[in-house]
């Protein structure tokens, strides 16, 4: 029986943000959907501990909706854990 390898899919985008802007993530299909600094996404890529903040987490409907905690620059992280395609767009609405 040959053994079959399930390749981790992961797409980021980095944004500048404010304060309290709100990212829109729609995805075709559940993903998790995360917003980290990049100390924390070099942290998640290496398969490290780290925090991720604005509202994200595992999402099963069509939209994720992240709030900035503060100004800077962040990433969002799109990660289907057992690899594949996703259509996804991203947006801000800023306060």
């Amino acid at each position: 029986m040959a053994k079959i390898k399930i390749t981790k899919t992961i797409l980021t985008k980095q944004l500048h943000l404010k304060k309290g802007d709100h990212v829109i993530v729609d995805i075709d299909k559940a993903a998790n959907v995360i917003l980290l600094n990049d100390i924390n996404l070099s942290l998640f890529k290496s398969g490290k501990a780290f925090t991720h903040q604005g509202g994200g987490g595992y999402f099963t409907t069509s939209r994720a909706i992240l709030v900035c905690p503060s100004a800077g620059s962040w990433n969002v992280v799109i990660d289907l854990p057992n690899g594949g395609a996703i259509k996804h767009s991203i947006r801000v609405i800023s306060e």
